[in-house]
């Protein structure tokens, strides 16, 4: 898209040369790993931490070329997070939100350093960074819980097939049938 827009176009607009050299270098990784997944190699936990640590490098160095923090750009590594924390394990998945924030207010600081952005612009990373972890672990947290879940429902599923098995032997066993019946409610 940077290639095709105006000079309008917002996103890039501070560096346009840094941005389409970050974005092609974002897509090229793209195009390594989707080689790593279909070979499945490496795996995939070394997978998912490349992915996650690509992401953050690339989608930092977008956001810094479109005008930091304000450009909105850090908000495309929640859906980043968000995976890590649906797929990985709690303390990998809280340690790519740490990169994560960490990258965001490395990357403010020094634009703040080089008087590119303004001081209360640090609210808004600090935000960002608190919806990184919030995301990350609400993800791994939903996650735990279908597993239980998934869990208990196969346990039942066993209890079931267990008393169907009594029934039909005991049933079968039977000439006149079997009733039962509780009495009250």
């Amino acid at each position: 898209m940077s290639l095709l827009a105006t000079e309008a176009w917002p996103v890039g607009s501070e560096s346009p040369g840094f941005f389409r050299m970050a974005a092609f270098g974002y897509l090229a990784a793209a195009a390594l790993f989707v080689l790593g997944i279909r070979a499945r190699w490496p795996s995939f936990p070394i997978q998912l931490s490349l992915h996650i640590f690509t992401d953050i490098i690339f989608i930092t160095a977008l956001a810094n070329a479109s005008g930091g923090v304000s450009s909105g750009l850090g908000l495309l590594l929640l859906a980043s997070l968000a995976s890590a924390g649906l797929a990985g394990q709690g303390r990998l998945a809280l340690l790519y939100a740490s990169m994560a924030s960490l990258a965001l207010l490395g990357m403010h600081t020094l634009r703040f350093w080089y008087q590119q952005a303004l001081p209360y612009e640090y609210l808004q990373a600090g935000l960002l960074s608190v919806a990184y972890f919030a995301m990350t672990w609400l993800a791994h947290s939903l996650t735990k819980r279908a597993l239980v879940l998934e869990q208990e429902s196969a346990e039942k599923a066993k209890e079931l097939a267990l008393l169907s098995r009594i029934h039909a032997l005991a049933a079968g066993d039977s000439v006149n049938g079997i009733i039962a019946f509780t009495q009250g409610g």
